[in-house]
């Protein structure tokens, strides 16, 4: 049986995501709605679905799933609509941009599941193999607790110029909502990537966030794109996350220590090392394959959500702290935010 799927957004991550469904048997893809109607309509005649100026009217087409890929600050009214229509909802990161309209779409979707509605909040790098493998590493008994972890994923972004993507493999113009100063760039969007995964690997809310920002290459009103946030979690452990815009040298390292074990990702090359033993793993994969692939497998009931709505919203929460600490120079208690 087919899984009708709908899409709301005709951005890079459309394009990412729809490449990975048409090479899934278990996928129809039926319609698609953008306010960006020449994106649009150039992504429906690539993949085979219907264009829809309204995307309201998506509602009403008898599909299983939306998938909801607009910019982040576009996502409340979309998801919860498509929740409180009882179709399954996959959510691009990040949840929202406003904390307020995070938790609408928290509370539409235990609502949702308790009518059997299944979501799936888009963070990928919880799909990756590579991470996999240091989340099953560290949840091993013998590791102990996570005491420490750091990660620096470094980007050239500029508002004026094409980029290279290496997660998706491809060339693009950014968007220039992307550089907005009103989304607080790198350190809410990227940065939120960092923060999902580090709470999952220390298996630990967050409980104080302390960053630095600066806007170092982008022109006055614009975002900051370098930036220095560290998260204090409640079991103790502690971590440090950056994923500036600014360094043309383009490079991923993420170590996790914990009690027994160290795991290192070191741009897709996985070590770890023990009192007896150091090894190293490289994977081949679709990460794009893995997570829509992961979704339909929700859908069908063969598995639980790697990532929640509930994950989505403590990493906009992280992320909103660090916004705040970076303006005022203190440290913010995730408890303080409203």
């Amino acid at each position: 049986m087919s899984i009708r799927i709908g899409i709301i957004g005709a951005g890079a991550m459309a394009r990412a995501h729809l490449g990975a469904l048409q090479n899934d048997p278990r996928a129809e893809l039926v319609a698609l709605s953008s306010r960006t109607r020449t994106n649009a309509e150039g992504l429906c005649e690539s993949f085979g679905l219907d264009y829809v100026e309204d995307w309201q009217q998506l509602l009403n087409m008898n599909l299983d799933a939306i998938y909801v890929l607009t910019p982040d600050g576009f996502h409340r009214d979309y998801a919860v609509a498509v929740l409180e229509n009882n179709i399954h909802l996959f959510l691009e990161k990040s949840l929202e941009l406003d904390l307020a309209k995070g938790r609408d779409i928290v509370a539409a979707g235990k609502t949702a599941a308790a009518k059997g509605i299944k979501t799936l909040m888009g963070y990928p790098l919880r799909f990756d193999p590579h991470f996999r493998l240091m989340k099953k590493i560290l949840t091993q008994e013998s590791s102990g607790k996570v005491l420490y972890g750091s990660s620096i994923r470094t980007h050239f972004l500029t508002n004026d110029m094409e980029m290279y993507d290496k997660y998706r493999d491809e060339n693009y113009s950014p968007p220039a909502w992307y550089f907005e100063e009103k989304n607080f760039g790198p350190i809410y969007s990227h940065g939120s990537h960092d923060y999902d995964y580090m709470r999952w690997f220390a298996d630990s809310e967050v409980k104080s966030v302390y960053a630095v920002a600066r806007r170092a290459l982008l022109p006055e009103g614009c975002a900051p794109d370098a930036f220095f946030t560290t998260l204090e979690f409640e079991n103790g452990a502690i971590a440090n996350v950056s994923t500036p815009w600014i360094t043309r040298v383009e490079y991923d390292m993420i170590t996790i220590a914990a009690e027994n074990v160290t795991v290192q990702n070191q741009n897709n090359k996985v070590l770890w090392q023990d009192a007896k033993m150091e090894a190293a793993e490289e994977f081949e994969y679709d990460l794009w394959a893995n997570i829509n692939g992961h979704f339909l497998d929700v859908i069908e009931n063969k598995a639980e959500p790697l990532c929640t709505l509930e994950d989505g919203l403590a990493a906009v929460t992280i992320a909103t702290a660090a916004v705040q600490s970076s303006k005022s120079g203190a440290p913010v208690k995730i408890a303080e935010i409203k």
